[in-house]
């Protein structure tokens, strides 16, 4: 028995195509953006000598050094048919991840003018993915040729995302692509996002999301600054996250052995640990990570088994 594993990939045109039929310098510029869906900030304690936390990141600048580095995006996804009454509901230490090594050179300059799907924005933040590689060694080659991904999303100096865009390499091999955009899915989806109002060491603030994967779970991300030093600030970071959707029905195609059937969520668990070094004055975090891991129990119509989900996401940063 498996559910389907429910995945929304954006459209994801190529270099070499948009090149051939634009003389737009941006490759970016004929690209439709994305919106991102707008994160609920809420600040649940100023702490002490509390100020405005925001990126002091733009250069426009022609020969702006980009900001280098190299993020470790690890995914796992179990589920299992289990006896009513041997479900365990809390979410476990650990699940078997594979890991994308993304070298990465990052700009931020301010926001051009919105285009079509976009709103205001006060900065742009640019990728370029280096040579990609992963703990599967088999997917090396595919991730190879889609060195030179591109990314940018659009947002205010709090860090709050309006719009994403991307664009594989034309000759980029389609799995390796898809690893490749849902790393820097992952990478936004864990972008640090500060409070409007003021907050100092001991404060914290929540902000809650939206973020797809295996399947569309909500995030609440609990950040508590534990010291700021001049335009450095660390962050103890706590996620919870629970299923988007209070049930799952299935029709022939996506599951025979299901069709018909609702599942319900009995229960949801998040078992997580983070910390962060933030440079206000680079877009990514300089050091640290995020790890979690949920289990999601879901009841069907035979009372004597559930079916157990369990999916867990690293996001490491290093210069």
């Amino acid at each position: 028995m498996k559910l389907r594993r429910i995945a929304i990939s954006l459209a994801v045109l190529s270099v070499g195509a948009v090149s051939a039929c634009s003389a737009e310098p941006d490759p970016l510029a004929e690209i439709p953006a994305f919106a991102v869906d707008v994160a609920r900030v809420e600040l649940l304690d100023a702490g002490k000598d509390a100020k405005l936390l925001a990126y002091e990141d733009i250069n426009d600048e022609d020969d702006a050094p980009a900001t280098q580095r190299t993020v470790e995006v690890s995914e796992g996804f179990e589920q299992n048919v289990v006896a009513a009454e041997a479900v365990d509901p809390e979410s476990p230490e650990g699940t078997d991840t594979s890991t994308l090594t993304l070298p990465l050179s990052v700009t931020t300059t301010s926001a051009p003018v919105a285009g079509d799907g976009e709103v205001e924005a006060t900065r742009a933040v640019h990728f370029t993915a280096g040579s990609p590689t992963h703990t599967t060694a088999t997917l090396n080659d595919e991730l190879e040729s889609n060195e030179g991904f591109l990314m940018d999303w659009r947002g205010n100096n709090q860090g709050r995302i309006s719009t994403v865009k991307l664009l594989a390499p034309e000759d980029g091999a389609d799995e390796g692509r898809a690893i490749v955009e849902a790393g820097l899915m992952n990478i936004l989806s864990t972008a640090v996002v500060f409070p409007s109002e003021p907050v100092g060491v001991g404060g914290s603030w929540s902000v809650e999301s939206r973020v797809t994967g295996d399947s569309t779970m909500l995030r609440t991300t609990t950040y508590t600054v534990t010291a700021i030093d001049g335009g450095t600030v660390d962050l103890d970071v706590q996620i919870e996250q629970r299923p988007s959707q209070a049930s799952l029905s299935f029709d022939e195609s996506e599951a025979p052995e299901l069709a018909g059937q609702s599942l319900t969520v009995e229960s949801s668990t998040t078992r997580s640990q983070g910390a962060l070094t933030i440079d206000l004055s680079q877009p990514l975090p300089v050091d640290g990570e995020i790890a979690s891991t949920t289990r999601v129990v879901y009841a069907g119509e035979d009372d004597n088994f559930r079916i157990v989900q369990d999916q867990a996401n690293m996001v490491a940063y290093a210069e």
